[in-house]
């Protein structure tokens, strides 16, 4: 039996698709433990994990907010580090002795799950739920330019952070070569026809496509009854709203009419 740590941000986003991974190891024998707050704990031990809990610095954040905190825009990077570091430091105080076999590091906590691997000097598999990147096409690079936001190693308060924490883990890393690792094995939740550079991926990803299981948590979802805006097509449009948000704040849906 093996034992494995998933490392993960606590956004639902990012764990659920890993949930009927983690069932099928636990399934399998293995031990399987994983970085978690009170909003994923229940999924978590459901599914057979061991929680590794960490108090989240993004969870009641407001994006609005820690967007407009400063003048360099290094605020929000900033936020993630420390996101890292609490992810870090839980997993550290959860295993102080007995190290597990394997890590498994999702696409949010890349630094503490390098960070984890060269401590425990272990394998190391990242996971994605969403888009894949590897040396040549970045997703997060994607969106931050698409944004139109500065890159963060352009930085200096991002950079120096960065720097500092991979000196504190005795890492030779430089910050570049951490913040573009890639990792030999790869395991992505979106299939291959899907991807942005779908094409271009070698054989380090695996493009596992979704891994659905049993999500009777998330409830029975049934279209209201009445409530459906006058449209020309036969069905609904159900969307969802976010933490920051609700259907009332949103406002009336808009209404679709055909055209001659």
């Amino acid at each position: 039996m093996s034992h494995i740590l998933f490392v993960n941000v606590a956004e639902r986003g990012h764990v659920y698709p890993t949930l009927t991974v983690v069932e099928e190891l636990v399934r399998r024998g293995h031990r399987v433990s994983y970085t978690g707050t009170p909003e994923v704990s229940d999924q978590l031990v459901s599914a057979g994990a061991d929680v590794v809990p960490y108090r989240s610095a993004i969870a009641e954040a407001d994006p609005a907010e820690v967007f407009a905190r400063d003048d360099d825009g290094a605020a929000a990077h900033l936020m993630y580090l420390e996101e890292n570091t609490a992810i870090l430091r839980a997993a550290g105080e959860a295993f102080p002795d007995e190290h597990p076999d394997l890590l498994v590091y999702g696409d949010f906590p890349v630094i503490a799950g390098q960070a984890l691997a060269s401590r425990w000097n272990l394998p190391a598999v990242r996971s994605s739920a969403a888009f894949a990147s590897d040396e040549i096409y970045s997703f997060s690079r994607d969106l931050v330019e698409s944004a139109g936001f500065a890159d963060p190693l352009t930085m200096p308060r991002f950079r120096a952070h960065l720097a500092d924490l991979l000196a504190r883990e005795g890492m030779e890393a430089t910050v570049e070569e951490c913040w573009n690792h890639v990792e030999e094995a790869n395991l992505v939740f979106v299939p291959r026809s899907f991807q942005i550079q779908g094409p271009r991926f070698d054989d380090r990803f695996a493009f596992v496509g979704p891994c659905l299981g049993d999500r009777g948590f998330l409830g029975d979802w049934r279209p209201p009854a009445g409530d459906l805006r006058s449209c020309w097509c036969p069905w609904a449009r159900p969307s969802a709203t976010g933490r920051s948000s609700s259907v009332r704040a949103r406002g009336p849906s808009p209404t679709l009419r055909g055209t001659s």
